[in-house]
């Protein structure tokens, strides 16, 4: 588990820091929350308004870097580009992402523009977590002496799973295999909430049930940014209590692009765990356990030079 004790709101850190989406100004925090938010089709292009931009959508974020690794780390053409959108950009579609489709669809929405507005919010969020979030070691609270006592501090985080969506992401990891994530994950400091996401609708095969635990050592901290997404919270406050409080979550944004070391492997079988209005079924889980190990700046340095020429192509 981590050492960590206490984790104070994000905002108290960024709340001079800001972001520009089409020339609007918005404060960091409130652009990062976004990530969170659970919009359905309708809600989500009536939101952009007047204000011109597509909030963030972990959704079709997720959906395009998991299933479009070839557009983002190939130099498309423009031409190249402009059909692979109309052809390929809905191929791979969940339950989720078909409402989205279906709606442009229906409401004539212009699909180049669409593309381009989560093209820019990828880059936006990259950056601001890499560059505009303080690091771990600025936030946490570290006794003084650290740098030189026996006993580190480490930040442990879970992701559970749903196995189709992620699927591709999740196949030929083995131990000591050094993986990049090639999408933006939410994770959790709370192992339950990890293992109560963690499904494959109706498959009981454990294999496919899949929970992530990553361990961030205190050497890490300098480059392992504070992002966390939630209200403050005490390690010490049970389950019973964040939900009360609404904060069972304990959300930590894990930036695309980290380098992830296999270093344990293992198969659980979990009793379940039931409180008043949170439930969390019995099920075995397959666990594979990393240690964060940077960041791998060659593949984010290629998307995001990749992304840049075809802001401008569809601009």
């Amino acid at each position: 588990m981590t050492t960590i004790q206490y984790f104070p709101s994000l905002r108290d850190y960024t709340y001079k820091t800001s972001i520009s989406r089409n020339g609007i100004r918005k404060n960091l925090a409130d652009f990062l929350y976004e990530w969170k938010s659970e919009d359905d089709a309708s809600d989500y292009f009536d939101l952009r308004g007047s204000d011109d931009y597509y909030r963030l959508n972990y959704k079709i974020i997720t959906y395009l870097l998991i299933n479009h690794q070839e557009l983002f780390l190939n130099s498309y053409t423009k031409s190249e580009l402009l059909e692979f959108i109309r052809y390929n950009i809905f191929y791979y579609p969940n339950d989720k992402i078909k409402e989205y489709e279906e709606y442009i669809k229906e409401n004539e929405i212009d699909l180049n523009s669409f593309i381009l507005g989560q093209l820019k919010n990828i880059q936006i969020l990259y950056n601001s977590l890499i560059k505009k979030t303080p690091t771990c070691y600025s936030v946490i609270d570290i006794p003084r002496y650290s740098r030189s006592r026996h006993k580190k501090e480490k930040l442990v985080l879970y992701r559970g799973f749903n196995y189709p969506r992620y699927k591709k992401i999740l196949q030929n990891i083995y131990l000591n295999k050094v993986i990049t994530t090639e999408t933006f994950l939410s994770t959790s400091i709370q192992e339950y909430i990890a293992i109560k996401y963690t499904f494959n609708y109706n498959d009981n095969n454990v294999h496919k049930h899949i929970v992530w635990k990553i361990i961030i050592d205190e050497d890490m901290f300098d480059i392992f940014n504070y992002t966390f997404l939630s209200e403050p919270f005490n390690i010490n406050d049970n389950l019973e209590t964040l939900f009360a409080n609404g904060n069972i979550e304990c959300e930590f944004l894990l930036n695309m692009g980290a380098l992830l070391k296999c270093v344990d492997i293992n198969i659980y079988d979990f009793p379940g765990y039931y409180i008043k209005g949170y439930n969390i079924p019995k099920k075995g889980y397959t666990e594979y356990t990393f240690k964060f190990i940077g960041w791998n700046t060659d593949y984010v340095d290629r998307i995001n030079s990749n992304m840049s020429k075809y802001i401008n192509y569809l601009k």
